[in-house]
């Protein structure tokens, strides 16, 4: 139990860690009320003697607030440049030394490069969310870019000549695979918390 305690704190005291860990507490809460409130872009209102109008009215913009138009962008943003940091903490406990930008691909050909030092779960759950198909990559696809470019496409509308406008539809609307989308973003999370867990156990073995 101590040393369970000692791998907790040694997460949240590596600011890499800590900060993946801040933005996918947003994702998740996000998510969350996503899931709770449907995912709703059209309701057919139902008469309620008990509410009025503005109240009503009010109900309906908390639904329409919380569906994956309004709020699909920033969740996938906070869960990419979690995963960044993630990885990126995790090379500083391994004391790897790694490069400042974003890219996903390079940081886990880095963390391949030094396979010997991690757990092969917790590899595979990279590779998956990085450079295999999964769920995600349909709006990168569509876009004809890499999960390298979520920096600029989860952050901008256009790419950075403007010669681009990118496509948002493969992340939007409410679909059922829509929100099956961000109900994997959150079990991915919470996956990867668990192996740096299993990771940090293993190096004190």
């Amino acid at each position: 139990m101590k040393r369970n305690e000692e791998n907790t704190k040694i997460i949240y005291e590596i600011p890499f860690i800590n900060h993946a860990y801040n933005f996918w507490s947003a994702a998740s809460i996000l998510i969350n009320e996503m899931v709770k409130t449907g995912n709703k872009n059209m309701v057919i209102s139902k008469a309620d003697n008990f509410k009025s109008e503005e109240e009503e009215e009010k109900h309906l913009q908390e639904i329409f607030e919380r569906n994956a138009d309004s709020i699909g962008i920033p969740i996938m943003f906070n869960f990419y440049h979690g995963v960044e940091l993630y990885m990126k903490g995790i090379f500083q406990i391994a004391e790897i030394t790694f490069n400042s930008n974003h890219n996903l691909q390079d940081l886990y050909k880095l963390m391949k490069a030094n396979e010997k030092q991690f757990q092969p779960n917790l590899l595979l759950l990279l590779k998956n969310l990085i450079c295999n198909s999964n769920g995600f990559h349909p709006f990168f696809k569509k876009n004809n870019i890499t999960v390298n470019d979520f920096y600029i496409a989860l952050k901008y509308p256009r790419n950075k000549d403007g010669s681009m406008i990118y496509e948002y539809s493969k992340i939007r609307g409410s679909e059922p695979e829509i929100i099956e989308i961000y109900k994997n973003i959150e079990y991915s999370i919470k996956e990867l918390k668990k192996q740096i867990k299993v990771w940090l156990q293993s190096r004190n073995n």
